[in-house]
């Protein structure tokens, strides 16, 4: 198989110990490396050293995460080059490993931070849907990535989506205490047969926490984030409609963290609910 890129990763300093080859094909975006994978090449939460080859194919970047579900605090080794070896030694625990190709040749990107374009989009959008109800937004969402998400209903463990996760308070007489809730959106992207980016609303999710009003509470509040899921995806797709003037699109995928600036050759480091870069392909 043609790899777009290929690397080394190693359970000691200095290109020493375990080894693990992995790489992603040319008609590949992102090759995960799971937690499952790791322990079987003995370099679960070990991986001390990096040997990433670039090529002409693609730029290279090759991402560590604390998580086991390509989450959290992250690592992240990129090599611009058309060819030839970058060598890095590593600190901290890596749960799971995500490789990413980017900047094929003969393609453009732009590149969109997540929180910079819906944060206040979202903030607006979410304070008038619960104008005049029990339940209020506790400071700003968490926006984030769920990436092949495993064991979570309704969503492909072979797809991306974008998640928001917002705090919420419910209000209560003043007999009954107040409640602490939540409220959780996935939201899949993708290029539709115009060419154009376009978001689909994969899934909603209501907690609330325990206690002897919680299924009054998610009687009342349920309908409303469901129903929610239908506008969300209206006001993304709105947005998104901006992007239609770059012309034909064909393909989107993810960083992580804010690099709507280009690592190219270097690493960058950061927590995958600092930011998530949306990267559109045309």
């Amino acid at each position: 198989m043609s790899l777009s890129f290929a690397a080394t990763v190693f359970s000691q300093p200095n290109f020493q110990g375990q080894a693990m080859l992995v790489g992603v094909g040319t008609n590949d975006r992102y090759n995960p490396i799971s937690a499952d994978q790791l322990k079987g090449q003995s370099v679960y939460g070990t991986i001390r050293s990096v040997d990433l080859f670039g090529s002409a194919n693609a730029e290279s970047n090759l991402i560590l995460f604390g998580n086991d579900d390509y989450s959290g605090a992250f690592f992240q080794m990129s090599d611009a080059r058309s060819a030839g070896a970058s060598l890095w030694n590593t600190t901290g625990h890596a749960g799971s490993m995500l490789l990413v190709a980017s900047k094929k040749p003969g393609k453009s990107e732009t590149r969109i931070s997540f929180r910079e374009q819906f944060l206040t989009q979202w903030d607006t959008f979410l304070d008038d849907k619960l104008s005049g109800t029990q339940a209020s937004r506790v400071g700003d969402p968490t926006l984030t990535w769920e990436m092949f998400p495993a064991n979570i209903s309704y969503l492909n463990p072979g797809l991306t989506y974008l998640k928001i996760y917002q705090p919420l308070h419910i209000s209560m007489p003043w007999y009954w205490p107040d409640y602490s809730a939540s409220m959780t959106y996935h939201i899949y992207l993708y290029i539709d047969g115009n060419h154009h980016l376009r978001g689909w609303g994969a899934r909603w999710e209501c907690w609330v926490e325990g206690g002897a009003k919680n299924g009054k509470i998610h009687d009342s509040l349920d309908p409303q984030v469901a129903a929610g899921l239908s506008a969300l995806q209206d006001k993304v797709n709105a947005q998104f409609q901006l992007l239609d003037l770059l012309g034909p699109l064909s393909d989107v995928y993810y960083l992580p963290g804010n690099q709507v600036t280009d690592v190219a050759t270097g690493s960058a480091i950061g927590h995958t609910t600092d930011d998530i870069t949306i990267v559109v392909e045309h």
